[in-house]
C-alpha cells in the first residue's frame, strides 16, 4: 500500500486571488502592470482570472519586482491530486 501523495514532489501553483489582491494593494492597474513588466494585458488578465496555471519564470519575476513582492509570493501549495 503506497501513498502517492507523499511520494510526489511538493508542487506550488500561482494564486490568481493573491495576485489580484497584491496588484490592487499596490494601486497598480492591469494596464500599468503591463507597461511596467512588458507582459501583455491579455496575459495578465488570464493570470488574474486563473485561466493560465503559472506564468513563465521570467514573467513571474517581473511581476514580483513590479509589485515589490518577495520571492515565493503569489504561490500556494498545489493540493490538486489530479483526481
Amino acid at each position: 500500500m503506497s501513498n502517492t501523495a507523499s511520494s510526489r514532489p511538493h508542487r506550488r501553483r500561482f494564486d490568481p486571488d493573491a495576485f489580484r489582491i497584491a496588484r490592487e494593494d499596490a494601486g497598480v492597474s492591469i494596464r500599468d502592470l503591463a507597461e511596467l513588466t512588458e507582459i501583455s494585458e491579455p496575459t495578465l488578465y488570464k493570470l488574474q482570472q486563473g485561466q493560465r496555471r503559472m506564468p513563465r519564470p521570467r514573467n513571474y519575476r517581473k511581476i514580483l519586482l513590479a509589485l515589490r513582492l518577495p520571492k515565493g509570493s503569489l504561490l500556494v501549495d498545489d493540493d490538486s491530486g489530479g483526481a
